[in-house]
């Protein structure tokens, strides 16, 4: 029966190094996901959820991710999608900034909030693609795997994505 108790032991600590080198590698682009998806209010939360719900499918299966950047972030997604059911309104965005940094991270908020308009009409695929490729630095066989598509429906999605994006700029700047 001892042996039992050491081998689970064992494979508990493997498990968990496993996982924390997942977690160190992933942490910053699954965190900078939810900075661009949530903002910063909520980013954090939104990374302790990924994490926890990744160790919990990671600890239950036994089997590790093809692509691991990419089921991270297809957790990640559906925990935006969720927190934003749970909460409707809009992130509320401070308009007054005392440092230049407050200032540079606001500009980058700004920019994200006016992409998630100029996108909201777009099929939600179309838009996580466009998240991913430019706020996650996500390759287009990365983004499939996510959102179970082909790279060439990926490229597509990208590109009639950004096709509405840049209409919305020329309209922005006519304006």
């Amino acid at each position: 029966m001892r042996s039992a108790i050491v081998s689970l032991d064992v494979t508990a600590n493997s498990l968990d190094d496993d996982f924390k080198d997942l977690y160190e590698a992933y942490y910053r682009s699954v965190l900078r996901y939810a900075l661009v998806a949530r903002g910063p209010d909520e980013a954090e939360d939104i990374v302790a959820e990924t994490f926890q719900k990744a160790y919990l499918a990671w600890a239950g299966h036994g089997e590790r991710p093809r692509s691991p950047l990419a089921w991270l972030l297809t957790i990640a997604r559906r925990t935006v999608i969720d927190a934003a059911r749970r909460d409707r309104r809009r992130q509320h965005v401070d308009l007054v900034a005392d440092t230049a940094d407050d200032r540079s991270i606001l500009r980058a908020r700004e920019t994200w909030l006016w992409f998630d308009a100029a996108t909201r009409d777009l099929p939600e695929a179309s838009r996580q693609a466009l998240y991913m490729r430019y706020a996650g630095g996500l390759s287009t066989e990365e983004i499939g795997e996510a959102l179970s598509m082909s790279a060439s429906g990926v490229r597509s999605a990208i590109s009639r994505g950004l096709a509405v994006v840049r209409a919305a700029e020329r309209s922005r700047t006519d304006d």
